[in-house]
C-alpha cells in the first residue's frame, strides 16, 4: 500500500537524520502488531534506527517505545546521521548495509515494505553535510568581556560585576540572565544567555572567592535556534555587556577580536536566522 500517509515524514525529522519509512499494509495496523519487529534494534549504538508512529486518532507523530494498541497510519524508522560520521568509512558502509537489510526483514514480518530515501552513498553523502548543518544550528551569539591586554580579573572582581549587572549564580557554576518569560508552552530556555571564562577555560566557583583564580575574559552567549526573538536576546545581551564591561573597566570584542559593535551583530544575526530558515524549509 502506497498512501499519502506513508510518505509524511515524521514531525520530529530535523534535517540531520536519514528515514526509512515503512509502506503498512491495508489493513488497520497497531503499534501492538509491529513493536516487537520495529523497536530494539541496535540499541547500544549511537546511530540507532528509531521507530516514530503516527497516531490514527490524532495525526501527529511519536517516538515508538511503549507497545499498545493505538491505531498507526504511518510507521518510520530514523537513523541519526552525526553519531554515524565517527566511524570508519568502511564500517559506516556496512553498518548501513546491514540496517537497510535488517530493517527491510523486519517491515516484511507484518506485511510492510521497508523503503529508505536514498541508496547508502547518498546516505553517507548527507552523513557528510551533517557537520555543516549542526555547526548551523547550534549557532551562538557571543560577546567576549575582556580586561585590558596583558591583565585580569579574580574570581571575586568577576563575581561582584556579574551581580551588579543584574546576572544570577546558576547551573555550571556560571551567571546566567534569567529568562522572565520562559515557559513549557513556549519551549524557550529558561535562561536567556550565559557568562562564562573564554581564552581561560573554567567556572565561578564560590571556594574560589578569596583566592588569586583569575580571568582575562568571558563571554556572553546563547545559542539562536533556542529562542522566537533573537534580535531581542542579543539586545539584552549587548546592554548587560556593556554594564559588565563599564563595572570592570573591560573592553567588548568579538570572539574574532574585534571591536563589538551592535549594528554588525545584528546583521550577523539576521545571516544566521536566514540560514536557519534555510534549513528548515530543506527538511
Amino acid at each position: 500500500m502506497d498512501s499519502a500517509h506513508d510518505q509524511l515524514m515524521p514531525t520530529q525529522y530535523d534535517g540531520t537524520q536519514l528515514v526509512i519509512r515503512v509502506h503498512l499494509p491495508d489493513r488497520v495496523v497497531s503499534i501492538a502488531d509491529v513493536y516487537d519487529h520495529v523497536y530494539g534494534m541496535h540499541l547500544d549504538e549511537g546511530a540507532k534506527p528509531w521507530p516514530y508512529y503516527r497516531d490514527v486518532e490524532t495525526g501527529e507523530w511519536w517516538s515508538m517505545s511503549v507497545k499498545q494498541d493505538t491505531e498507526i497510519d504511518g510507521l518510520a524508522w530514523m537513523i541519526p546521521l552525526d553519531p554515524l560520521r565517527y566511524k570508519p568509512r568502511p564500517d559506516a558502509v556496512v553498518f548501513l548495509e546491514t540496517i537497510y537489510l535488517e530493517l527491510g526483514d523486519a517491515a516484511e514480518q507484518f506485511g510492510g515494505i521497508a523503503v529508505p530515501e536514498c541508496d547508502v552513498a547518498a546516505a553517507l553523502a548527507k552523513m557528510d553535510q551533517v557537520a555543516e548543518v549542526q555547526s548551523f544550528r547550534n549557532f551562538e551569539m557571543k560577546i567576549l568581556v575582556r580586561a585590558p591586554d596583558g591583565s585580569a580579573y579574580t574570581v571575586a572582581q568577576w563575581w561582584r560585576a556579574c551581580e551588579k549587572s543584574g546576572l544570577t549564580y546558576g547551573d555550571g557554576n556560571l551567571f546566567w540572565l534569567i529568562n522572565e518569560s520562559a515557559s513549557e508552552d513556549n519551549f524557550e530556555p529558561y535562561e536567556l544567555f550565559s557568562v562564562e571564562p573564554y581564552t581561560k577555560p573554567g567556572y565561578f566557583h564560590r571556594g574560589d572567592l578569596r583566592s588569586s583564580v583569575a580571568f582575562p575574559d568571558v563571554a556572553l552567549s546563547f545559542r539562536v535556534r533556542d529562542f522566537k526573538e533573537p534580535h531581542a536576546v542579543l539586545e539584552k545581551m549587548s546592554a548587560i555587556a556593556e554594564v559588565l564591561a563599564n563595572h570592570l573597566g573591560a573592553n567588548l570584542l568579538t570572539p574574532d577580536g574585534d571591536v563589538f559593535d551592535s549594528h554588525t551583530a545584528s546583521q550577523r544575526l539576521n545571516d544566521a536566522i536566514k540560514k536557519l530558515h534555510a534549513l528548515d524549509d530543506a527538511k
